[in-house]
Parts: C-alpha cells; structure tokens; sequence
C-alpha cells in the first residue's frame, strides 16, 4: 500500500475527478471530470446560463469527496470499490427506459441534424449573404435548447 501525499492530494483535488484518480479510483475520476467538462461544454454551446449551477456542486463534490477518502486509513481505502456514477444507471437505468432505442435514434439524428445545420447550412447562409452565422447559431442553440427542456417537460407531466 502506498501511501499518498497531502500537498499532491490537495492539487489533484482541485480538479474534479484528478483527486479520486490520484487516489486510485479512475472510474470515479473519469466520471466526475467528464460530467465537470461535459456541463461546461453544454452551458457554451447551448448558451444555458442556469447549467452552471450545476459546476460548483460537481466541484465541491469531488473535493471533498478525495479528502474524504484520503482520509480513510489505507486498508480502508483499499478495500473501497471503484465504481462509475453512472455504472448503476447504465446497467440497470437504461434497460428500464421503455422505447430506449427509439429514443436513442432520435437523439443521434437530431445531433447529426444540429451538426449539418451549424456546419454546412448556416456557413452557406452566410456565405451567401443571407444571414449573421453568429446571430443565426445562437438562435438556432436558443430553439433546440428550448425545444429540448419543453420535450422534456412534457415527457414528466405525462408521466
């Protein structure tokens, strides 16, 4: 058993994930610094300002979550198993969606309709003269996050 240092287990946990991956818990980390990097990714690219609340909980989490751990003697933390967040949901979650596949299609087409749209239909708008390409992605962003929120919302109220 090794053990690890304070001053690196402070530095690593400033970043969500690297702590539980200095700490030997890779699943763990790669989950908690993709969901970190993935909710900035959405707050950019769907210009949903309201997502960002989301950073410091995910934040805060994987702080003192490695404190946490490092805390543990190390036949404890040893003993502690590494498991995705998501593991749980992908396993048994996911099988218990009714229709996932059907879902699962609609999805990849309206990502590969977003991605047709923004980069070949609006440049060539652009190119045009017909159209801002800024003006138009954030409009186009604004309407499909929207649209995305109001599905949702729908899907919840109908049970």
């Amino acid at each position: 058993m090794r053990t690890r240092s304070k001053f690196f287990t402070f530095i690593f946990s400033l970043l969500p994930g690297a702590g539980q991956m200095y700490l030997g818990f890779m699943r763990q980390g790669v989950t908690l610094m993709f969901m970190f990097f993935f909710t900035i990714f959405l707050v950019d690219y769907f210009r949903i300002s309201l997502i960002i609340a989301l950073l410091p909980v995910i934040w805060c989490y994987s702080f003192f979550d490695t404190f946490n751990r490092a805390s543990l003697p190390p036949e404890k933390l040893e003993g502690l198993e590494d498991r995705s967040f998501l593991e749980d949901f992908l396993k048994d979650g996911f099988n218990r969606i009714p229709g996932k596949n059907i879902w699962l299609g609609v999805i990849l087409v309206a990502f590969g309709g977003l991605l047709l749209i923004d980069n070949v239909v609006l440049p060539e708008l652009q190119r045009l003269s017909l159209i801002n390409l800024y003006t138009a992605r954030n409009y186009l962003r604004t309407v499909i996050a929207s649209v995305i929120i109001i599905v949702i919302g729908i899907r919840l109220i109908t049970g």
